[in-house]
């Protein structure tokens, strides 16, 4: 017994050190992104290819075209689902470094804002009504590890943020700057990676 006590703090730092390894090793592979309505219908709308490493994961996310209408919008091309009452685009960050088949980066367990930041949206309303986008109406979708799937929940932002941040300030948006929605009247509130 006496020896059991003695081996149980070891196994537990065992069960620390290679027990986060385990669950960041699920996640590896091919996924598939889709904006989730309220009713729970799924738009896939990128493909994702996670790559264990390091501790965490190199990601690229491939976007997938014919789900997407292009708008060219304050000098950019626009990468938009077409809605009748609201257009949902991506928005490329950092503003300017739109390549819209090519969105990568690493990201861990513990923090996946590099990957939320690959997945930043605004809406609009469809033209004539909207012409350009608002920064105003930036969407940003707080993500969480859920088993071997990525959840998030959509969160309200100004992006004006972005735009005035500093550039040596690699993720600008702080918990502060995100606002509470009405899920009820996003026509996406869920984001869902599996």
């Amino acid at each position: 017994m006496t020896c059991l006590r003695r081996l149980a703090p070891i196994a537990l730092l065992a069960l620390c050190a290679f027990g986060s390894h385990v669950r960041a090793a699920d996640l590896g592979g091919h996924r598939t992104v889709s904006l989730v309505s309220t009713t729970g219908e799924k738009t896939e709308i990128a493909d994702l290819e996670l790559l264990p490493r390091y501790g965490g994961y190199g990601f690229e996310v491939t976007f997938r075209r014919d789900a997407f209408r292009e708008t060219y919008m304050q000098e950019t091309n626009f990468l938009c689902l077409p809605g009748s009452r609201r257009e949902i685009c991506h928005f490329p960050f950092p503003p300017g470094d739109y390549t819209p088949d090519d969105s990568s980066g690493f990201f861990t367990v513990d923090d996946l804002r590099p990957l939320e930041y690959a997945l930043l949206f605004a809406h609009k309303r469809p033209a004539p009504a909207d012409i350009d986008i608002s920064l105003f109406n930036g969407m940003y979708y707080r993500l969480a590890v859920a088993g071997k799937r990525i959840e998030g929940t959509v969160f309200g932002v100004d992006f004006n943020r972005l735009v005035v941040a500093d550039p040596k300030e690699k993720y600008p948006l702080k918990p502060g700057d995100l606002d509470l929605l009405d899920l009820r009247d996003e026509r996406f509130p869920h984001l869902v990676i599996e």
